[in-house]
């Protein structure tokens, strides 16, 4: 169910977009629908995937580790905002020709639209086991700054421990969960049981380490290899709860996800993240999607190509 939300709320997302294009383009035909359809998908890319690309690209500079998605999302998100900045730009003089260079970046709109439904999908997340005492409590990897917790993982491990410590004397356990990156020195379960003992004031008696994990499914899978007892409290970002909720049910693990303050400026590009690790289409379903996006992207390039063309050519 939980991993059917997205995709019902990107139907949600498409048919409003479609219907409000041939509510606006109909007069005009089929092209004029089409053409409506990518101004509305540009548009609404501007306060999705373009404000979430401009937040990345502040966000990186205090970042411990910047990866190669981190500077796509920049990227990709600026390229976009730009794109439709100059198709503004250009529509009072020359409107076809800005209609048609829209066209020829639709890969960015359906990226823009999904977002918009990835959003949605996030702010619709419930608990999974609302009101139900956990036996075990996962604190969900991160990275290091040096050979200590950096300030995303550390709120992670003391809203753990503040969790912890609630359960007052119920033998609750906590699992730290996370392994040893190339550029890192240690684990980050070991990281983030030091800073549970030396700062949090969690016996070590009651800390497990699961330190061989490389992503949120195998954080998962190998805890509970570890034989954790259920229900789980799973403690991560905020930002990554929607998710992290869909895999306990897709895995079947009794439990749920809690939260850790993110700062807001990095929690639009770390949801563009989520949106990528949670979409996975059918092998036909994304071969028609690909097939229609580089469609209409090549028909867009070739009336770009026509317009200056022309206009090289003169009268």
């Amino acid at each position: 169910m939980l991993a059917r939300r997205f995709e019902v709320w990107g139907v949600v997302v498409a048919l409003a977009v479609v219907a409000l294009a041939v509510l606006l383009g109909i007069r005009d035909g089929a092209g004029g629908v089409v053409d409506a359809l990518v101004w509305i998908a540009a548009l609404a890319t501007v306060p999705t995937l373009g404000l979430a690309g401009a937040a990345h690209a502040v966000a990186m500079r205090r970042m411990q580790r910047v990866k190669r998605h981190d500077l796509a999302i920049a990227l990709v998100g600026l390229a976009a905002a730009a794109v439709v900045v100059v198709a503004v730009a250009l529509a009072p003089t020359q409107p076809i020709l800005a209609t048609a260079l829209l066209h020829c970046c639709w890969p960015a709109w359906v990226v823009g639209l999904a977002f918009a439904a990835y959003v949605l999908h996030a702010a619709t997340s419930r608990p999974l086991a609302p009101g139900v005492a956990p036996r075990t409590i996962v604190v969900l990897g991160g990275a290091l700054q040096g050979r200590h917790v950096g300030p995303l993982l550390r709120r992670r491990v003391e809203r753990a421990a503040t969790a912890w410590h609630a359960q007052g004397d119920a033998g609750v356990r906590i699992v730290v969960s996370g392994g040893q990156g190339h550029d890192e020195p240690r684990s980050e379960a070991a990281a983030m049981a030091e800073h549970l003992v030396e700062a949090c004031g969690v016996p070590a008696a009651a800390i497990d380490l699961e330190d061989g994990s490389t992503s949120t499914e195998e954080n998962l899978l190998l805890t509970r290899a570890l034989g954790a007892a259920e229900p789980w409290l799973v403690v991560t970002s905020e930002y990554h709860v929607p998710r992290t909720r869909t895999l306990l049910a897709r895995l079947r693990i009794h439990g749920d996800a809690l939260g850790s303050w993110s700062s807001p400026v990095y929690r639009p590009g770390a949801l563009v993240r989520e949106l990528a690790a949670t979409v996975r289409p059918a092998r036909g379903t994304g071969i028609v999607l690909a097939l229609l996006v580089v469609g209409t992207t090549l028909l867009g390039v070739a009336r770009v190509a026509a317009l200056v063309g022309g206009v090289a050519t003169g009268p």
